[in-house]
């Protein structure tokens, strides 16, 4: 409902991404073999000129204005953890072997907490939304690269290949959006 107001829309979008935390905890929780069964999960909202976020895990959100990149989502990891602390750089997490243990999950307890925030989007602003799978394989400024020199039809696909080429570690979900309007 565009009527809501942005904190009423943020809380729908965290609502969501609690129910999904209930039916994964609920079906991990119903069935052993599944146990401690997760996910991460990035969500958007476009609102004119406002980008509602929510998300949950290392899944992340990036904002390319001016074809710059901007990370805006925060990882719930071990390492970003360390980073915060400032025992660890932002360029020493990028190899750290711990790298991947995740701090928040949808699925895994019965309780989550969903970080929300709102941007700007403004006129051919690129937002990507993102699992781990592209970027740990796919530096920012490749994806930077790549959105300038390839159709921005073709980009998710070519973003994964990309990924699958640099080795493909784990799988990788792309999703973009483009400010067109004025």
């Amino acid at each position: 409902d565009a009527s809501l107001p942005d904190d009423d829309a943020l809380a729908v979008l965290a609502a969501a991404l609690t129910e999904a935390n209930h039916a994964v905890y609920a079906r991990a929780h119903d069935d052993p073999a599944l146990t401690g069964m997760g996910t991460t999960a990035v969500a958007a909202l476009v609102r004119g000129e406002r980008l509602l976020l929510a998300n949950v895990g290392d899944s992340r959100a990036i904002l390319f204005h001016d074809g710059v990149p901007r990370q805006l989502t925060k990882d719930h990891s071990y390492v970003q953890a360390m980073v915060d602390s400032g025992r660890l750089t932002a360029q020493e997490a990028e190899r750290h072997p711990k790298k991947h243990l995740i701090t928040r999950a949808i699925g895994i307890s019965a309780h989550v907490e969903v970080d929300c925030f709102a941007e700007r989007w403004t006129q051919n602003d690129v937002l990507l939304l993102c699992s781990d799978g592209l970027t740990n394989e796919v530096s920012y400024a490749e994806m930077a690269e790549m959105l300038s020199a390839v159709p921005y039809a073709e980009l998710a696909d070519a973003l994964i290949a990309r990924a699958n080429a640099n080795g493909g570690h784990d799988n990788s979900t792309v999703l973009l959006l483009r400010q067109d309007c004025e």
